[in-house]
């Protein structure tokens, strides 16, 4: 009679003790690969795989790692000194209108790193060294604004996606100090730019997340668009 080597813990097969086999060998389960942050800005699926950033925050593992790879030294932004470690509220990305960058340039080595302060409020004010680019989440608002009213006419859209995304006007409603002598609800105020429905991403986007960019064009009215057939 036949008896079987049960191995615990182990994935594999049981198999018949005999006198022919007297050892088992066991396949080693090949371990998970640890991407380098090149390869993470380069996933464009946005997975949901475990960040494993030292001391990083405890919200950047809600995060795919694609779109976390990009937060500012795996910290979120900030609004002036007293609002610290703000996460972003999504990875969506949204519209980013230029009037001036070369459009294959950009889909071949992406938007490159600029500035290092990740104030939302000084970004709004274009105060300081931003270290945000500013998108929307329409190309065209119905009053006008949007992307490629930025971009102006001849100018290009581009689509971003699984970038760290934050709501600019959220982010900074009663958080803008108005005056030193006002009191109460005048004291702090709302972003001076609400009409612009500016959502900030980080500065820094590879070209894998960069779905496709449009030549902005003007209607018979005056509206700045993009048509569909120009992405």
């Amino acid at each position: 009679m036949s008896s079987l080597l049960v191995l615990p813990e182990v994935e594999a097969f049981a198999v018949p003790k005999t006198r022919s086999a007297s050892r088992v060998l066991i396949p080693p389960v090949p371990g998970k690969q640890t991407k380098t942050k090149k390869e993470l800005e380069r996933s464009v699926e946005c997975d949901d795989d475990d960040n494993e950033a030292d001391c990083a925050p405890n919200w950047i593992f809600l995060y795919p790692k694609a779109c976390s790879c990009l937060f500012p030294n795996h910290e979120g932004a900030c609004v002036g000194s007293s609002v610290k470690d703000i996460p972003p509220d999504s990875c969506t990305g949204g519209y980013y209108g230029h009037s001036d960058l070369d459009p294959e340039q950009v889909m071949k080595e992406g938007l490159l790193q600029r500035g290092d302060d990740w104030d939302l409020l000084h970004h709004a004010e274009q105060r300081g060294n931003s270290a945000f680019r500013g998108t929307t989440t329409q190309i065209t608002y119905p009053d006008g604004n949007g992307a490629a009213s930025w971009a102006g006419e001849g100018g290009c859209v581009y689509e971003l996606t699984c970038v760290p995304t934050w709501d600019v006007n959220k982010h900074l409603q009663g958080r803008r100090l108005v005056s030193e002598w006002a009191v109460g609800k005048d004291r702090f105020g709302g972003n001076l730019a609400l009409g612009e429905h500016e959502f900030a991403v980080s500065s820094r986007v590879p070209p894998e997340h960069i779905k496709r960019y449009g030549r902005v064009v003007e209607s018979a009215n005056g509206l700045l668009y993009v048509p569909r057939n120009s992405w």
